[in-house]
């Protein structure tokens, strides 16, 4: 990879990305979860 003018702001967009890529998915999966919760407590 080579690195331009802005490589740290490239490290830090990369990183925001990374972050808010692992919360949509951990809020993807508790919810997940819970939605299974919901449809065992039915049956």
């Amino acid at each position: 990879m080579a690195l331009g003018m802005h490589w740290s702001q490239d490290i830090i967009t990369s990183t925001l990305i990374s972050a808010v890529l692992v919360m949509a998915i951990c809020y993807l999966t508790e919810k997940w979860r819970l939605i299974n919760d919901k449809k065992d407590l039915v049956v």
